[in-house]
């Protein structure tokens, strides 16, 4: 499983360790955001504001959902109002930019990388400059890497890299409110074959929520029952946008120099041990919560 719920386990039982230490780094600190609804590409940008609002000083972004009342605009709104968004849906890595540059960060880069070795050499000099790259690929019921031909596109937010004891590749991710691990091969192979061109889908508003066809499969069919109350198309995305293959969005900071005995910023010369102690302190002075030894459990 890739989820990561105790992570003094996973940095002794999943990343390797030479004499230097741990073969671990991280970039911008990250706090994983719960996502509801179809919002997963407007999560992960809510995710990487937030922090480089809290951390870095930036702009405070709109809130992801208006939270039926609790704030009167959000980021889903304004999606739907001047990017043509039916539900929260975005399809294009431009108009995340847009929205960015909207809240106050006008700053960023998107990269398209059709090789592996150029791909997960972009992504590792991101998280060497304390920046948190957002990749899209397509996911499963648990949260893995997979092939459905763009019809699971999902964004995450790369929190960091890691060695794994089999001396592999992999990043740590956030999404759905938690860290997650995955191969790089893995994500560059889902991300490689998403579509240039995704076929709008169709999405129907149920009790729970809006669902599309495909989203239906991974719920109780009981929940359907009843016909929907409300049906939606997102908008065609035009074919000169490319859609998500292969992309990588980062939105930049002013350069910040970080304290050296802080986790996120030089983890792989460290013990195991060290590590952990260190991780926790920096938990703790950015008020990030984690619960009892289970650092990391978000």
């Amino acid at each position: 499983m890739p989820l990561i719920t105790d992570f003094s386990h996973f940095l002794e039982t999943k990343v390797l360790k030479k004499e230097s230490g741990l073969f671990c780094k991280f970039g911008l600190p990250i706090i994983p955001q719960i996502q509801h609804g179809q919002v997963c590409k407007l999560n992960a940008l809510s995710v990487v504001m937030n922090s480089l609002n809290q951390f870095r000083g930036m702009p405070k972004p709109l809130p992801l959902r208006k939270n039926k009342g609790e704030f009167t605009y959000s980021l889903r709104q304004h999606a739907k109002e001047k990017y043509d968004s039916q539900v929260g849906e975005v399809y294009s890595a431009k108009i995340l930019a847009s929205i960015a540059k909207d809240n106050g960060f006008v700053n960023s880069s998107i990269y398209r990388e059709d090789k592996f070795a150029n791909y997960v050499a972009r992504i590792i000099s991101s998280i060497g400059n304390d920046e948190a790259p957002i990749i899209f690929i397509d996911i499963d019921k648990d949260g893995e890497p997979t092939n459905l031909s763009g019809n699971r596109e999902h964004a995450a937010v790369v929190a960091g890299y890691f060695f794994s004891k089999e001396n592999e590749l992999c990043f740590i991710v956030s999404q759905w409110g938690n860290y997650y691990w995955m191969k790089a091969s893995d994500v560059y192979m889902s991300t490689s074959q998403l579509s240039e061109s995704r076929a709008p889908e169709v999405f129907f508003k149920y009790d729970i929520g809006w669902h599309d066809v495909y989203s239906m499969k991974f719920h109780p069919p009981e929940i359907f029952v009843k016909p929907p109350s409300e049906k939606r198309k997102a908008k065609e995305l035009p074919p000169e946008d490319g859609g998500l293959k292969n992309k990588i969005l980062v939105i930049h900071h002013p350069s910040k120099i970080l304290n050296k005995n802080s986790f996120w910023s030089n983890p792989h010369s460290l013990t195991t041990k060290e590590s952990e102690n260190l991780l926790r302190s920096d938990l703790i002075r950015k008020n990030i919560p984690y619960s009892g030894s289970n650092v990391g459990l978000f």
